[in-house]
């Protein structure tokens, strides 16, 4: 978690340097080329340097069991009332968090 923290700290500092060195020496399409392909590595990568992580048992379930267990979770108000309170808590953020550009302009 600490790796991953790190590495999108870095990321913010390091990426316009690198981009500025890109368009420096090259042209500004250039700086396209090169996210396509560090795009493509990570989804080579991720397709075939990352293992499966499903358990197979719930494979093994019948689905009308899993529709049930759903069904039962989302009926349940218990879990209901604080989930939609949560939702509406971050959407209210998230739409506060776009607005505020104009209101300091």
């Amino acid at each position: 978690m600490n790796f991953m923290v790190i590495l999108g700290a870095l990321s913010v500092a390091f990426a316009p340097v690198f981009g500025g060195l890109i368009v420096q020496f090259s042209h500004w399409r250039m700086a396209f080329g090169v996210v396509i392909l560090i795009a493509s590595a990570l989804v080579m990568f991720v397709f075939w340097g990352v293992a499966e992580t499903r358990i197979p048992v719930v494979e093994k379930q019948k689905p009308t069991r899993i529709l049930r267990t759903t069904l039962g979770i989302l009926s349940s108000r218990d879990f209901l009332i604080p989930g939609i309170a949560i939702c509406g808590t971050v959407g209210t953020t998230y739409a506060m968090s776009s607005i505020l550009p104009f209101y300091l302009v």
